[in-house]
């Protein structure tokens, strides 16, 4: 144990404390065999399962290297730590935590009784320990949302779970947002260059930021529990959870024997709107993301403002709950097969009445002369023998013949506005009523940004009262701050919940330990979700928030440009570009609170109105100088701050300071040292690995190493097949 530490002193908001850190040998066992911790017990499908109110957290160090035999990455734990109930445990080897986990699990006396530890990033240490617990616990399980990507890990009575998933933010972050926190992350990274081994002596600024990691990690969780008057048992395992809990709460009474009126009502219109396999697939073609595309017409160009004007950055406020709480073209009744569409008329007629479903196909189609919104991209084509993608633009469809498409009467609107076609024809119409969300979806989505603004101005008079002074320490200050960024976190994840998809597949490990993933039957699953006493969220509505929020960010970049301006570069709920038209904008936001005012959800504050889904001018008082992109997630600018950088995959400041001059941000360019990092995954069984004579034991493991980063222009998007079957295209 030469190479392990038994105390540290650590930097607090209280100032510094004197830890004890404790090894395999001197962890107090005695301490839990003495006082016995409390049992929590949780009713889950009609199963009763026990967790220990305990607070644990769990961290791995790792090092990366080439291995020149195999010529692959490999990668090495030589260090771990837990730290338990406020005592702190760390081993060097895996031999000392094998060793480490069978005491607990004797100790805890678990099994049946589970004790939750928390790991930021989980999917990463995961990998690992899963082989040395998966060989204790060969009944080892684990819920993944995709291959790699692990949300639980339950082995030997131990039940891992990702803090990651739960606050949606760093560590570092999460820390400085929860109200009550002591322990702040480490700053600074470690030089993760060094090739470490469990025998090789820590410095104590090595020690001190993996303590920290995990003393922050557990601090956090101890405060959120009280910040949320949750326990281990009940909080939620994502960000997304706690706004179900609200939104089912508040619309069906989930867990409460008495119901109110409204929440009956709310049930019997839920059970209704079952979807059948047909329309569910006819949704997933529907179904986008966000818009985030550059103006082909000046890709790659660095426009300067003295030569172009201004260029400004608008923004569209709280863009999807602004359409979840005003539009009115949800589906509010289930889907009924409409029959043949036999002419254009009777087409608008059912787009005007109805919430529709249906594929449509353009015999011959063009984007409309000098627009730079082309809004088809070509993945979402449903490709047939006679389909002719004629020209194109990093992904998006310029001319096409045979063009098939599944819309909703708010995508086609957009493509209506956008593309001009000769003839189309319309196939498999489905229609339901349409309407608003139901009103109790949009009280809770409401009350989230009634607060929010409520907090923004507390937090603001606050500051004013007490100028002059250090207040930034205040209890009355800092839990403004954290209710504040709580709702608007909470109202952010609205939207994720609006469009949680009742059909998942399966990501697990299968017998020959390699990720693997099981299809779901798409009917079983629609007709389990919506059978479900607990579900409440109609999947078409989420569906419908994504076209609806792409047709707003049409609306406000087109407002943004007038009749004179240019928009550069959109991204989901914002729109870069020069001589922005600002009566046009200011015409924009009227229309906006107008609505607003008409729906009842205008927030006034002493006096002070916000108006959710406005245009906001991001770069008031400090215009961009320069701005250049070179396609989606991709693009640069320069203001009296200086070069910011916007890549997919490059770090956005140390890329920045690298590139120094906008003028680099040309395809070709290099990025040598603010690259992200490849992923080499070695899922490897336990065994020893001898490096330099030493022994060590290891199996599975990621290994991470600097990559370089290469613009280009454009970068296609990749097409990819749906595979739904040939039962929707007729």
């Amino acid at each position: 144990m030469k190479t392990l530490i038994s105390n540290i002193r650590l930097k607090s908001e209280e100032g510094y404390k004197q830890l004890d850190v404790y090894n395999v040998d001197t962890f107090p066992y005695d301490y839990f065999l003495f006082n016995k911790p409390k049992v929590l017990k949780k009713w889950k499908n009609k199963q009763v399962y026990e967790y220990l109110d305990i607070i644990a957290s769990f961290d791995t160090e790792n090092t990366s290297y080439y291995d020149s035999k195999s010529e692959h990455w490999k990668s090495l734990t030589y260090l771990w730590g837990f730290c338990i109930d406020g005592f702190t445990i760390v081993g060097r080897n895996m031999e000392q935590f094998i060793e480490f986990i069978k005491r607990l699990h004797n100790t805890l006396d678990l099994g049946k009784k589970k004790l939750v530890v928390y790991v930021h990033n989980l999917s990463y240490d995961f990998t690992f320990i899963y082989k040395f617990l998966k060989d204790l616990d060969p009944e080892a399980d684990l819920f993944a949302t995709d291959s790699r990507k692990v949300l639980t890990f339950n082995a030997y009575g131990i039940e891992f779970r990702c803090s990651y998933r739960l606050f949606n933010m760093s560590l570092d972050q999460a820390v400085k947002n929860e109200k009550g926190t002591i322990y702040r992350k480490a700053k600074g990274d470690l030089n993760y260059k060094k090739f470490r081994t469990p025998r090789t002596p820590l410095t104590s600024k090595e020690w001190n930021y993996f303590i920290l990691d995990l003393v922050s990690l557990y601090d956090l969780i101890k405060n959120k529990l009280v910040n949320e008057s949750s326990n281990i048992k009940d909080i939620q395992l994502t960000s997304t959870g706690f706004v179900r809990y609200d939104m089912r709460d508040n619309c069906i009474g989930y867990g409460h024997s008495k119901k109110t009126k409204e929440q009956k009502e709310y049930k019997k219109m839920f059970k209704k709107l079952g979807l059948s396999k047909q329309d569910y697939v006819m949704l997933e073609f529907c179904k986008a993301g966000g818009d985030t595309h550059g103006n082909r017409n000046y890709v790659s160009d660095i426009i300067d403002s003295i030569i172009f004007g201004d260029i400004h950055s608008g923004d569209l406020q709280s863009s999807y709950p602004a359409v979840m709480l005003l539009e009115d073209e949800y589906p509010i009744s289930s889907y009924m097969p409409y029959g043949e569409v036999e002419s254009e008329e009777e087409f608008k007629k059912l787009l005007k009445k109805y919430a529709c479903l249906f594929f449509i196909e353009f015999k011959n189609i063009k984007i409309k002369k000098d627009n730079p919104f082309d809004c088809i991209s070509l993945s979402k084509i449903v490709k047939k023998d006679d389909t002719k993608v004629i020209n194109e633009d990093n992904g998006r469809l310029i001319e096409g013949e045979n063009i098939r498409l599944c819309c909703n009467q708010v995508d086609v609107k957009l493509i209506f506005r956008n593309y001009d076609f000769d003839d189309y024809k319309i196939s498999a119409m489905r229609i339901a009523d349409k309407g608003p969300l139901p009103k109790l979806v949009r009280d809770t989505i409401f009350s989230y940004f009634e607060k929010k603004c409520k907090l923004k101005m507390d937090i603001k008079r606050y500051e004013k009262e007490n100028e002059g002074r250090n207040y930034k320490n205040d209890e009355e200050y800092k839990d403004l701050l954290y209710r504040y960024a709580k709702f608007k976190n909470l109202i952010n994840a609205c939207f994720g919940l609006m469009l949680t998809n009742p059909v998942k597949d399966t990501a697990f490990i299968n017998d020959n330990d390699e990720w693997d993933v099981k299809k779901a039957d798409i009917e079983e699953e629609l007709t389990k979700y919506y059978n479900s006493h607990k579900s409440f969220l109609h999947y078409a509505w989420g569906v419908m928030v994504t076209s609806l929020a792409r047709l707003a960010l049409d609306n406000m970049r087109r407002a943004c440009i007038g009749k004179f301006g240019t928009a550069l570069y959109w991204d989901t709920d914002s729109c870069k570009g020069f001589n922005f038209d600002f009566e046009s904008i200011k015409r924009y936001n009227q229309k906006q609170r107008n609505k607003v005012l008409k729906k009842g959800y205008l927030v006034t504050i002493d006096g002070k109105e916000f108006v959710i889904g406005d245009i906001e001018i991001e770069s008031e008082g400090n215009p961009y100088k320069k701005f250049v992109t070179l396609g989606a997630k991709k693009y640069a600018y320069e203001d009296k701050d200086g070069l910011h950088i916007t890549i997919s995959g490059v770090k956005k400041e140390p890329g920045a300071k690298e590139m120094g001059n906008i003028n680099k941000f040309t395809p070709n360019y290099i990025f040598k040292h603010a690259a992200g990092q490849v992923a080499y995954y070695d899922d490897s069984d336990i065994h020893y690995e001898e490096i330099d004579g030493y022994k060590f034991l290891t199996a599975s493991g990621v290994a991470l190493y600097d990559s370089t980063y290469e613009l280009h222009a454009p970068d296609y998007w990749l097409e990819y097949l749906h595979s739904f079957g040939e039962m929707i295209y007729d």
